[in-house]
């Protein structure tokens, strides 16, 4: 079991994602930072996708990124969960989102393919 929203679970995030052929070839063209940041709880990971590789980061709230997805860790478990999809905790204002939606809109498939992962390693994540 790995801990949500640690250090070893976006090392895990990390793996999952450069193991999966399909999201690398997606990804190959794109060059962008996305932040996931848990306000209740004062953390945030950046993720770096750039010509088909990818990082994660432990970062500061105040980093900068071209996207970031603001919400408490009750929020952020109903989407790794999959009890929520993160266009609707969007629409619903559960979810912050910070960045251009023009732009956000054109990688939305790679946004939801990464929230995928999320519930792919949820029945091995304490909660």
């Amino acid at each position: 079991m790995v801990k949500f929203f640690t250090d070893e679970y976006a090392s895990e995030i990390l793996k999952l994602l450069r193991a999966n052929e399909e999201f690398k070839e997606d990804i190959k063209d794109l060059d962008v930072s996305l932040m996931l940041a848990v306000t209740d709880k004062n953390r945030a990971y950046k993720i770096i996708l750039k010509n088909g590789e990818m990082d994660i980061k432990n970062v500061p709230l105040s980093e900068k990124a071209i996207f970031k997805l603001n919400a408490n860790l009750d929020e952020w478990i109903k989407l790794a969960k999959g009890e929520e999809k993160i266009v609707s905790a969007i629409m619903g204002r559960k979810l912050n989102f910070e960045g251009s939606l023009k732009e956000a809109m054109q990688i939305l498939e790679h946004i939801k393919g990464l929230m995928s992962v999320f519930e792919e390693l949820a029945p091995k994540t304490e909660f």
